[in-house]
Parts: structure tokens; sequence; C-alpha cells
């Protein structure tokens, strides 16, 4: 089975919980026996992040996966599409330019936030369908809503053409709502109707957890299929954790995170709501702060019960140091990687009713704590960081959530039997062939 993905994210890097997630996808179609090519809307030759060309095409070749940029071509021939492509580029620059200019002046919004047309690009979606038609593969996952403009619109219903999935990560217009509620900025200004009808293109939604699926079903059409397909633990690794080395840990408690709006506000409001009251009744416990949310909370690195660690060279060293992982989010969607990161290496949980979404919380024991609110969190935490016997029966029932729930079969089994119901056998573009032209 030929199988591509579409995506402006560069997720072999694993350096957020979206990239690993997307990773972790992609690695297991590969590992099912699956033909993939990443088609990459982008150019590979600018890195960034202390990535040369050489270092990203290093990091890729490790990858179970091949990775193709949309706009590179550097054969004899492919020079001179370059350079075509080069000046479509700049004249269709100079058409939006000159349309925006005659249009009447309104509002737009403050820097890093976009609207969904502002991610529409005429020639990436014409050289994305080009691609796809050399290819010739039996399905297509774009990665986000905002690539749907790569997508035309679905034909009639044909079991011999192209079947298309769009793998949402999160309800998006939602998710600009709840960043609206509490102030922020969000990345993109979307709506439910825009959003619902990017989706309408699709024959499979993706959605991250069932939460968010039952709300794409509810914006979705007669021909979709809406499944869930999450984020997968190492089982594995889990099994293998033990629990007893809770009491050798280096810090109390450990929060690991990107730098994003909603993690910072979250730390914002631990710092504020919760951790000087939890001081006041323990004042030996300790606290991890983890990732690059460091850069937007330097200031509580001066405290004495605080550490800040920017850089993490792997998730076991990280997990190792602590004995309880928090999450105080307050607002947004989809599914917290960081939480199941964390119930991998057999670590209690205490979180927030938005940080517990998608997951299962009525377990019996559960290694998960929900709290409503500060108070809540400050009792929760001060009443499991003291008692090592209930870390250690939290951090068993953390290891068997994982093994019950989140093996990567599981996860990825609804996935796995959409594919597998739609192959084109007749399509007869080999890869081999395009990438050699390549």
């Amino acid at each position: 089975m030929k199988l591509v993905i579409a995506t402006d994210v560069r997720f072999w890097h694993r350096s957020t919980g979206a990239q690993r997630r997307i990773f972790s996808l992609v690695s297991h179609l590969a590992s099912q026996d699956m033909n993939i090519t990443v088609l990459f809307v982008g150019s590979l030759n600018d890195a960034g992040n202390g990535y040369t060309a050489t270092s990203e095409r290093r990091v890729i070749a490790d990858c179970p996966f091949n990775v193709v940029s949309l706009i590179e071509d550097w054969t004899p021939r492919g020079l001179v599409r370059r350079c075509v492509w080069k000046i479509q580029c700049i004249a269709n620059w100079l058409r939006q330019s000159r349309a925006k200019n005659s249009t009447s002046t309104t509002h737009r919004p403050q820097s890093g936030s976009k609207y969904l047309s502002d991610f529409s690009d005429p020639l990436m979606a014409e050289r994305f369908q080009d691609m796809v038609n050399r290819i010739g593969p039996d399905a297509v996952i774009v990665e986000y809503v905002t690539l749907g403009y790569l997508i035309p619109k679905v034909a009639s219903a044909n079991e011999s053409r192209t079947q298309y999935l769009i793998d949402t990560h999160d309800l998006l217009s939602e998710r600009y709502r709840q960043f609206q509620k509490y102030g922020f900025e969000h990345w993109i200004r979307i709506t439910r109707d825009e959003e619902a009808a990017v989706l309408a293109k699709f024959d499979t939604v993706i959605a991250i957890q069932e939460e968010e699926a039952n709300e794409f079903r509810s914006m979705g059409h007669e021909h979709q299929t809406v499944i869930v397909a999450g984020y997968p633990a190492d089982s594995q690794l889990a099994s293998t954790t033990n629990p007893a080395v809770q009491s050798h840990s280096e810090f109390t408690l450990g929060y690991f995170g990107s730098n994003n709006p909603s993690n910072a506000q979250a730390v914002q409001w631990f710092m504020s709501e919760v951790w000087p009251h939890v001081l006041s009744k323990q004042p030996k416990i300790s606290l991890l702060i983890a990732g690059s949310i460091c850069e937007a909370v330097s200031e509580y690195g001066d405290q004495s019960n605080v550490v800040l660690q920017r850089d993490i060279p792997n998730l076991v060293s990280l997990y190792e140091r602590f004995k309880i992982a928090i999450n105080p989010v307050q607002f947004g969607t989809g599914l917290k990687i960081k939480n199941q990161e964390a119930l991998t290496f057999g670590k209690p949980l205490i979180v927030t009713r938005s940080g517990a979404a998608g997951m299962l919380t009525n377990e019996h024991p559960s290694p998960i704590v929900v709290t409503e609110d500060s108070q809540q969190m400050q009792q929760a935490i001060i009443q499991l960081a003291m008692d090592e016997v209930a870390i250690h029966q939290a951090s068993e029932a953390a290891v068997k959530y994982v093994n019950d729930h989140l093996g990567p079969n599981m996860v990825y089994q609804a996935l796995i039997e959409q594919l597998r119901t739609f192959p084109n056998t007749d399509r007869d573009s080999p890869l081999s062939e395009m990438q050699a032209e390549l």
C-alpha cells in the first residue's frame, strides 16, 4: 500500500509533543508494510533551529520513511523547473500584494496570528497534486486543517480514486475561542464553519481524542468517516518501569512543556495560585520546570525550590528526576502528550480538568488526579507528595494504564483498519521513478 503524508511540520525533529505524535504515527504506519512518502510543504534547505541542510538530511536519512520537498528539484531538468517555480512564486506574490492594496483596508490580526485564507498557496497546491499524481498513492494523510487547501474537493464515491484523510490534532475553532476567552492571541483565527468547510473535502477525519471526534461528527457530512488516532505510549518501556525508583527522585514535582501561550499561562497560574500555598505546608517540596517553556517563565528560576532546565537530553533522564508530574493547564484542546509520556515512565499525574481532556480518569486505582481549582490542586499535591506508599501505588497504576490503553496497536487500530479498506492496486506510478526524476 502506498501512502503520502502532507505536512509543513519538521516532525522528524521530535522536539514538541505534536512532532513526536506525528513521528510515532508515520513510523507505525511504515512498520505495517506501507510504502510512505512524506511530502514536505517547504524547503528542506532552510532548516533553522540549529540544523543545517546537511544535518537536516542526516536526521531524515535515519527515519523509516522517505521525505521529499515540494519545491526542490536538483536534477539538470529540475533546475529549470525550480527557476520557473521561483518566477511563478514572485508573480503570485505581486498579484496578491496588488489585490490586497486595491481592496478596502480591514483589520488584520496581531503579528503571528493569521486567517485560514493566509495559508492558501495555489502554486503549492498545484505542485502537490502533480506530485501525488506521479506517486499514485492509495491514500493521502494531511497534517492539520491549514493544509486543507492542497486537496481538491472530494469527488463522487469511487473506490479507485485516492482517498484523503485529515489529521486534525486539535479542534482549531474551539482552541481559538478558548485563547480569546483567556485574552491570548492564537496563531490562527478560524470559525467553526470555516473548519467544517475544510473537513468536508476529506473522506476521513482523524481526531486525537474521542471528545473532539464527537464534535467533528456533528460537523460532518454523509461521505465522511471520523476515527480517533491519539498518541501511543511505549508499553514495553512502561512494563520495565520500576516504581521503586520514585523514592530516589531528585524533584518532587515536574512539569515539561514547550513554549506556547497556554503552557506559559499554566505555569504562571500555578506559581501564583498553587505553589506558595504548597510551600507553606510542605517547605521541602521541590519543582522542576523543563523544556522550552523555560524561556517564557525565566523569572521563577531564582526561587530556591525551583529549577528550570531548558534543554532535555532525553525523556528517560528527565522523568527519572521527579516523583510526580503536574499539568496545570487552564485552556486548550487536543490531547496533552506530556501526560501520556509521564504515565509511560510510571509517574502519577496531578492535572486540571482541561489537562485531563481525552484521558480515562475513572480507573480504580487511577494514576490521574483531576482537580477543579487551585485549592484542590494544592491539597492533591500536599497529600500525595509526602506519601511514598500512595506514590508507589499510583505509579503502578500508571504502568497498568499504559499497558491497558496506550499500546500502539490499540491507539492506531481504527486508522489501520480504515486504510486497509481502500488499497488501490491499479495505480502504477512507482515512487522509485519519481525519486529518480528528482
